[in-house]
């Protein structure tokens, strides 16, 4: 571990460099995912939700497991969570390239993979949320823009990567790549600036205190926003990861070719990165309920005219479009979370939220594929999709966000008024 005992320049910003690196490289296996399904189900001569049921398991168990790593990286910093998950992660992904029989991809998915990916966005996101009070909509919006950098480089390496060598040896080439690159990342990531003698990010730094606050999990439960964001968040989440999954699938339907089909999610890595990076600090101007609207409402758009679209072109448009509003939602919702509830307990109260809703993220891409087993096609599997996340905006027109954000209401003595 690097001396922290005295850091002479504002270590924050170094945090963020590193949570984007991790966050890229879990995210790229995970989306990478996609491209290898057709060539693993073609070879084992498997029905593509033979597949897809590990796959989503896996999903509804990293996400779930995200509680204990965010209450983990409360109490011992991200530094071990993330080392270790590293490992888990690699050994999950090279021992797929084993797989034989229908049982493995359960055991290599979801108890080694699930293991290293539950170590990645909650984390991250509590870990900068710690580290920033002012621009903490840049700075989750940077270090998020990994997922989003992830879908545009993960994909279509693994696509070049198919060209050349087999699934199981790809699948290998790319377990040890991420685990070099996740233990040097890892290497960066300090839990607090408090720990190391440094202040928050403010504006006014001056006025910052040197110790973390915050409500804890059990007060935020307390308060009626903290439910109704959840809520919205589920309908949300629930079919955010159709596309990452079937878009390849949906491309094969419209006649593109495999590197076209894993282009398609690389444009919404594409969008992602533009919505993570101006969503983000937008939503620091703007407000975070505004900035969750539009991002939902372009999610969804996203989702019902991929259905509807034919061309490549067209297809790529809606792909962007719908990377647009995923990473928009993704990159706020932490730092509402931290506004509302304060930076000593964000890693538990990110992590129920990110493992409450997230886990229902699983059933879409399994759902999907029984829509795909049932009737030859995707596209009606994207229309459900767009009609759940307009279940998300509706609801959100209930949710009362203060115009304060915690550290600024503890300044002024007044208490959370549990809205």
């Amino acid at each position: 571990m690097l001396a922290m005992s005295a850091i002479p320049v504002f270590w924050g910003w170094r945090v963020v460099l590193a949570a984007f690196t991790v966050l890229t490289v879990i995210y790229g296996l995970q989306f990478s995912f996609g491209v290898l399904l057709p060539a693993i189900a073609r070879d084992l001569d498997w029905r593509l939700s033979t597949l897809a049921a590990p796959f989503s398991l896996y999903i509804f168990i990293y996400t779930a497991l995200s509680f204990f790593t965010g209450r983990l990286t409360d109490r011992i910093g991200p530094l071990w969570v993330i080392r270790v998950g590293a490992v888990c992660l690699a050994a999950g992904y090279g021992s797929m390239a084993l797989t034989e029989t229908v049982w493995e991809p359960y055991l290599y998915l979801c108890v080694f993979a699930a293991l290293g990916a539950g170590a990645a966005f909650v984390p991250c996101n509590a870990t900068v949320i710690k580290w920033f009070v002012d621009r903490r909509g840049l700075a989750l919006g940077v270090a998020g823009s990994g997922i989003s950098v992830a879908a545009l480089v993960g994909p279509p390496l693994t696509a070049l990567l198919l060209t050349r060598f087999d699934w199981r040896d790809t699948l290998v080439l790319l377990a040890i790549g991420a685990v070099v690159l996740l233990l040097a990342a890892a290497q960066f990531m300090v839990r607090d600036p408090e720990s190391v003698g440094q202040r928050p990010y403010r504006v006014a730094d001056a006025g910052t205190p040197l110790t973390l606050t915050g409500l804890t999990l059990s007060q935020a439960w307390r308060t009626r926003t903290f439910w109704l964001l959840l809520m919205v968040l589920f309908f949300t989440w629930l079919v955010i990861f159709i596309p990452f999954v079937h878009l390849p699938g949906l491309g094969a339907e419209r006649g593109l070719d495999v590197s076209s089909s894993a282009m398609l999610i690389a444009l919404a890595g594409v969008g992602g990165i533009a919505g993570r990076l101006f969503g983000g600090p937008g939503s620091d101007r703007l407000g975070r309920k505004a900035g969750l609207a539009v991002a939902i409402g372009a999610q969804a758009s996203g989702l019902y005219c991929l259905s509807i679209s034919f061309e490549f072109a067209w297809l790529g448009v809606w792909a962007f479009v719908f990377g647009l509003g995923y990473s928009g939602v993704s990159v706020m919702f932490p730092a509402l979370l931290g506004d509302l509830f304060g930076r000593a307990h964000s890693g538990a109260i990110v992590g129920f939220v990110f493992a409450s809703v997230g886990s229902a993220a699983a059933a879409g891409p399994y759902a999907a594929s029984l829509v795909f087993d049932a009737t030859g096609s995707l596209q009606g599997a994207f229309h459900g999709a767009a009609l759940v996340n307009l279940v998300a905006l509706m609801l959100l027109v209930f949710l009362r966000v203060p115009r304060v954000r915690f550290e600024d209401r503890q300044a002024r003595g007044s208490a959370y008024d549990g809205a």
